[in-house]
């Protein structure tokens, strides 16, 4: 090897060094920048993933969300004027009984003013004066033999 071509792979293996680094800082930022909240329910417990599209043997995210609706509406007058359109995941539980371990879950995120105290839909989600969020959550069991329906709070920090 001549000696100009150790030398380009000095610079070569410089730069890659450089791209390596860059890489790690930039996916340390993502991960920062996706924890910029906190929530009022024991995240340790599932993991979680995007619901995009229809999976073998359920249904399809537009019909989840349909049903989370519907169950909202039976126990509280809440118009869904001032929430997302919903967002849907599908949770994995550990040390959850075997039916209630695979869940999909539907969130509906208020995007109305967020002003002092208060409640919202008689009485089925409390505001607090420090402005947390307030989210509807439908936790529908994979057979969707029974849905749970939680209000929880995200606040960032």
């Amino acid at each position: 090897m001549n000696p100009s071509g150790v030398s380009s792979f000095v610079v070569a293996l410089n730069r890659a060094k450089k791209v390596v680094v860059t890489l790690v800082f930039l996916g340390l930022a993502a991960h920062a920048g996706a924890q910029d909240y906190v929530s009022s329910e024991d995240r340790s417990r599932f993991r979680e993933q995007p619901y995009e599209a229809a999976e073998p043997g359920m249904l399809p995210p537009s019909a989840y969300i349909e049903m989370a609706k519907k169950a909202v509406h039976q126990k509280s007058d809440i118009t869904f004027l001032h929430f997302s359109d919903g967002i849907v995941t599908r949770r994995f539980y550990r040390n959850a009984p075997p039916a209630d371990r695979d869940i999909i879950c539907v969130q509906f995120v208020y995007q109305g003013s967020v002003s002092g105290g208060g409640l919202i839909g008689r009485g089925f989600i409390a505001m607090n004066a420090d402005q947390p969020t307030p989210v509807i959550e439908a936790l529908i069991r994979k057979d969707r033999s029974k849905i749970y329906l939680e209000a929880v709070h995200y606040k960032h920090r």
